[in-house]
């Protein structure tokens, strides 16, 4: 991933976020998060999620 797919992933979060829609990133690899972090995108108010299957039984449990 280069930065400017990171930017644009965390633009339409960011959009969501106005709109009162919570987003959850699921299934990152770990060396995409290195890049991201390394560019300096801060993940601290984002929910993640190791795959879609964890996210959805967190969803279910919040419901």
């Amino acid at each position: 991933m280069d930065t400017m797919v990171a930017d644009q992933i965390f633009k339409v979060i960011d959009s969501l976020n106005l709109q009162r829609v919570e987003t959850v990133l699921t299934g990152i690899r770990p060396e995409v998060v290195q890049t991201v972090v390394s560019i300096g995108i801060d993940f601290n108010n984002l929910t993640i999620k190791s795959s879609l299957q964890k996210a959805i039984e967190n969803l279910l449990i919040r419901f």
